[in-house]
């Protein structure tokens, strides 16, 4: 009698029960990780929006040291073509405008599109320096005392007026306020973003 030798033949792979364990795993992994991505997302959306305000503020200062004259940073229209006129629609988020106060008189003006800079008679530049478009819908950007429709800047640096702050909001449907930054404006000119807590 001879011996049989039973050939056993290992195979590699997984079971449809180790399969369906790590699917659980994951599941469960990716539902813990999602809403902390999520808020990560939101709270770098405020960030930027908050330097691209500081950058936009820093230019509009060192633009009325550079021209000796008052330069100023209002909230946009629609188009983008003038600043706001409707209160009920001042939020920087809509975008801005930055222009030379050439007149001194305070207001972007439709008519007055140069500027005669070094008094001789002639018109060098045009007044409008910069316009920026609409920010994300969820944001909403608010200016408190004197910096609800405008913020300017005189040829010496400091404020028109007195400082105040933009606050940065991002708003969330179903969480209400994500995420705070405000970007404060002293009365000399300075510049700074804190973070509000909630």
């Amino acid at each position: 009698m001879g011996s049989s030798k039973s050939i056993v033949k290992r195979t590699t792979g997984f079971t449809l029960v180790e399969l369906m364990i790590v699917v659980a795993i994951s599941s469960i992994l990716l539902t813990l990780a999602v809403p902390s991505l999520r808020s990560m997302v939101q709270r770098n959306q405020v960030d930027i929006v908050a330097q691209e305000l500081s950058a936009a503020l820093f230019y509009v200062r060192s633009e009325a040291v550079k021209l000796k004259m008052d330069v100023i940073m209002c909230v946009s229209n629609a188009d983008g073509s003038d600043c706001e006129s409707d209160a009920q629609k001042y939020n920087y988020a809509n975008g801005w405008i930055i222009y030379m106060d050439c007149d001194d008189d305070g207001n972007y003006d439709q008519l007055v599109r140069t500027c005669d800079l070094n008094g001789d008679g002639t018109n060098e530049t045009t007044e409008l320096l910069r316009v920026h478009e609409n920010l994300d819908t969820n944001l909403t950007v608010t200016g408190n005392g004197n910096y609800v429709a405008e913020i300017g800047y005189m040829m010496n640096g400091r404020v028109k007026g007195v400082g105040g702050s933009l606050t940065v909001d991002l708003l969330s449907i179903n969480q209400g306020n994500v995420s705070t930054k405000k970007v404060v404006v002293a009365n000399s000119g300075r510049i700074r973003t804190t973070t509000v807590p909630h």
